[in-house]
């Protein structure tokens, strides 16, 4: 099964745009929803509401918050509770390679391979 992922309240623009144009052109789905989406994880949701969210619906989560994610990371996991994992985006990351690199572990990875940690991409 492809990985699920949950992008951040502020990835929602033209990154989000180019998961839908990958997903119209290509066999190769990216399966990601967006902070706002879902009824129950509204815009405006604290961090630690979307680790939990992502953790409770099997997504991973990818955000561009490299202040504090890692922090309520490890406060969520020090809870003795679960995580897919937290895909940090880096600075300037070009949407392609984004896009590129989501769609590659989606597809050839195990969400084993990502449970519990956090990791800069691509």
């Amino acid at each position: 099964m492809a990985l699920r992922f949950l992008l951040d309240e502020n990835l929602r623009g033209p990154f989000a745009k180019a998961i839908l144009r990958q997903n119209l052109l290509s066999q190769l789905t990216i399966d990601a929803m967006t902070v706002g989406e879902p009824s129950d994880l509204p815009l405006g949701s604290s961090d630690p509401q979307v680790l939990a969210w992502a953790s409770m619906h099997g997504h991973i989560l990818v955000t561009e918050d490299r202040a504090t994610m890692k922090e309520h990371l490890e406060a969520h996991l020090s809870r003795q509770l679960h995580s897919p994992g937290v895909f940090i985006v880096r600075p300037r990351s070009p949407i392609s390679e984004l896009t590129s690199f989501l769609t590659l572990v989606a597809h050839v990875s195990a969400v084993e391979e990502w449970s519990n940690g956090w990791h800069y991409i691509p």
